[in-house]
């Protein structure tokens, strides 16, 4: 007898497959990343479908199968309908989507990652919301904080001093460098300001409740906001 699994899920891109079938790349709350096959989900009477809109929550039930996990049943759970109302936010759940695909491959569980989505798409669907960038870097930050891809910014790679002025970073070493030890390295360096160091860490510690609240200095947020691309894009072409 074939096993069926049940699970939490958020629905995060579609991709059409031969003639009616789609594949549904969902994060799910107890197996991870999953690429659900949905056999004739583009028909006028499919069931699955209707209950599989991109950036909900869904309960999803699937069994494995020659072409990897295929759905049988579906159930929305939330729909989180202001995002969909709004272009700002379903470019932002778009971008949170395409990370997630990038740097997430396996199914392996990881709750976390589940949480994280879980209240980022709480934030984005509020009726008052309005820090979209914040948001975003908030949870690139701690996605990579779970995912192990965190750079070393509390200490000099070389030296092994503790970074507590602003400094210099090395993208090939994922770590920062001091002033003093900057002229031992021959590739180009980042120069990072030590604002965005305290920022990034004091991500890591806090909830987003209190970065709605907090007044973060613009020229910081400009070199945040910087920095984290960067490192972003380091990742990705990485990957």
């Amino acid at each position: 007898m074939v096993k069926k699994h049940k699970t939490e899920a958020f629905v995060l891109k579609e991709k059409e497959m031969d003639e009616a079938d789609i594949v549904f790349f969902v994060f799910s709350k107890d197996f991870g990343r999953l690429d659900l096959l949905a056999k004739s989900a583009r028909k006028i009477s499919s069931k699955l479908r209707p209950q599989m809109e991109l950036f909900s929550l869904v309960e999803v039930w699937f069994v494995e199968g020659k072409r990897g996990e295929r759905l049988v049943e579906a159930k929305c759970l939330e729909k989180f309908s202001r995002i969909k109302k709004d272009l700002e936010r379903i470019f932002l759940a778009q971008k949170i989507s395409e990370i997630l695909d990038s740097l997430v491959k396996g199914p392996e569980k990881e709750e976390r990652i589940f949480n994280l989505l879980k209240e980022g798409f709480e934030k984005l669907n509020s009726f008052s919301f309005r820090k979209k960038e914040e948001l975003f870097w908030y949870f690139f930050w701690n996605l990579v904080w779970i995912l192990g891809l965190f750079p070393n910014l509390r200490e000099c790679d070389l030296c092994k001093n503790k970074i507590e002025e602003s400094c210099f970073f090395s993208f090939e070493r994922g770590a920062t460098i001091c002033s003093n030890c900057k002229r031992k390295i021959r590739e180009k360096l980042f120069s990072l300001d030590f604002s965005v160091i305290k920022l990034i860490e004091l991500i890591l510690t806090q909830n987003f409740d209190f970065f709605e609240k907090i007044k973060i200095p613009r020229r910081t947020l400009k070199k945040y906001a910087n920095f984290s691309e960067k490192w972003l894009n380091f990742l990705l072409e990485k990957k």
